[in-house]
């Protein structure tokens, strides 16, 4: 079975700094993962370059096997049915961490697992 999506190898710069060295990542249908990491480790670069909205340098990005992200393919953000939605401290406030998943994940018919997935 094809993942959902995949990351290889992925690496994204910002002119000579490099954000993300090497990260890799599969997810298959019902998963879900949760970017954790230090404030400037890569996580919304990571969302950013998944989104389209961030070009790589090394590696790829892969939706249901299909390249949608390498150094030489960049499919326009419009076209891969991604979203990113932010977390903002006045997003429910009067929920925990916790709550707010559950909230979000209410609609989704099964979740068959969900990973922490750490950037350092």
């Amino acid at each position: 079975m094809l993942p959902i999506l995949s990351i290889e190898g992925l690496q994204c710069r910002y002119g000579e700094q490099v954000v993300i060295e090497s990260f890799s990542l599969a997810l298959q249908a019902g998963e879900i993962a949760c970017l954790l990491g230090p404030s400037g480790c890569g996580k919304t670069t990571l969302l950013h370059a998944i989104a389209g909205f961030q070009s790589i340098t090394e590696g790829k990005i892969q939706q249901s096997g299909e390249v949608i992200s390498s150094p030489g393919v960049q499919i326009p953000a419009e076209q891969r049915k991604i979203g990113i939605v932010f977390q903002d401290y006045a997003l429910f406030p009067h929920l925990i961490s916790e709550q707010k998943i559950a909230f979000a994940i209410q609609s989704i018919p099964k979740v068959s697992k969900i990973r922490n997935v750490c950037i350092h």
